[in-house]
């Protein structure tokens, strides 16, 4: 008669192999249950304290065996790799990583979020209650004009989103499977550490981890809002084709070539580089960081990073470190939607 098998072993028996403990893990020979907190790689972990199914997922650069181990759902080579549209930034001296968009959130992309959410109140948290997820101005995406195929719809959903405020862009970034640029590793900042590349993911990516004062090095170069770079939106109130006539666009510059659902596959404006693959984190427009005076009070002024391109060319203005702060639900009129004029998104990853 066939012997019954014995039962998997309870933690501080004696194991040979992981499949004898109950709890997964054979440890120095001794069965112990992870608890995904004590520093090292065992049981069905596949790096410190992440992967298998018991831990948290993994994080951008962490080893894998398949994509259910990572965050980001992308497993390369076993490793952690970020997803389509983002770039890897490093930290921690080049050893750590993150991923953050390479470009700022797109009109397309943005109206996708929208008819996902049909623009709902839900679930937004005290600091944004009953927020709606409706741009304030120049929206919605245009529609193509009759007469010559101009294709202005396209165009349109290829400039960044603006007029959003602070819980839009938390909102469209968690819809996204991402975060709100804030604190390494997860979490909200303060604006005081908003230029310490050890704690904030817009700056130590904008900075190259403290090494620069652009995207693009430590000298100023108009390449982001100079005179002809990239291909400008048109200007308010002008039809010309684009099927918008009151757009609200002017002085935006095209992320990417998009079609007429938003779908995209290649950036433009590309000169406005750093870290690799991440573009426009200076000018264009600004973007919303989880970095606010008071995280915990809706009536907080937050950062927004990276100038615009209502910064007219001011390096001051267009430097990693700026700091600019803005309401984070501005009042509902015309003063409150002018200071979102030039603000859009751009999430991370961690």
């Amino acid at each position: 008669m066939r012997r019954p098998l014995c039962p998997k072993c309870l933690d501080s028996k004696t194991c040979v192999r992981d499949t004898d403990c109950l709890g997964g893990s054979c440890d120095n020979k001794v069965c112990k249950t992870p608890n995904c907190s004590d520093g090292t790689t065992n049981g069905l972990e596949t790096d410190v304290d992440c992967g298998g199914n018991t831990c948290a997922k993994c994080t951008t650069g962490k080893k894998c065996t398949g994509s259910n181990d990572c965050q980001s759902g992308i497993c390369t080579n076993q490793t952690c790799e970020c997803p389509s549209g983002m770039a890897k930034a490093t930290t921690q001296g080049g050893t750590g990583t993150f991923c953050i968009d390479s470009a700022e959130v797109t009109k397309g992309q943005y109206q996708k979020f929208m008819d996902a959410t049909s623009g709902a109140v839900v679930k937004q948290g005290p600091l944004c209650t009953n927020n709606k997820f409706q741009p304030r101005a120049a929206w919605g995406p245009a529609t193509t004009p009759p007469g010559p195929p101009d294709n202005g719809l396209a165009f349109n959903m290829s400039l960044p989103v603006h007029y959003v405020d602070w819980c839009d862009a938390l909102a469209y970034c968690k819809w996204a499977g991402k975060q709100l640029c804030g604190k390494l590793g997860g979490g909200s900042l303060t604006s005081n550490e908003g230029n310490d590349f050890t704690k904030d993911a817009w700056y130590s990516a904008c900075t190259n981890e403290g090494s620069y004062a652009y995207p693009y090095g430590n000298t100023y170069s108009d390449r982001c809002n100079g005179t002809g770079q990239g291909v400008l939106g048109p200007i308010k109130n002008y039809i010309g084709g684009f099927g918008y006539p009151e757009n609200e666009d002017s002085g935006l510059m095209m992320v990417v070539d998009s079609d007429d659902r938003g779908n995209f596959t290649k950036y433009v404006h590309a000169e406005c580089y750093g870290p690799k693959d991440a573009y426009q984190l200076s000018g264009n427009v600004a973007e919303w960081e989880d970095a606010c005076d008071d995280p915990t009070s809706p009536t907080s002024v937050c950062r927004v990073r990276g100038g615009s391109h209502l910064a007219n060319g001011d390096p001051a203005k267009l430097a990693c470190n700026a700091d600019r702060r803005v309401p984070r639900v501005p009042t509902n009129d015309a003063a409150g939607n002018a200071l979102l004029e030039d603000v859009g998104i751009r999430c991370c990853l961690y």
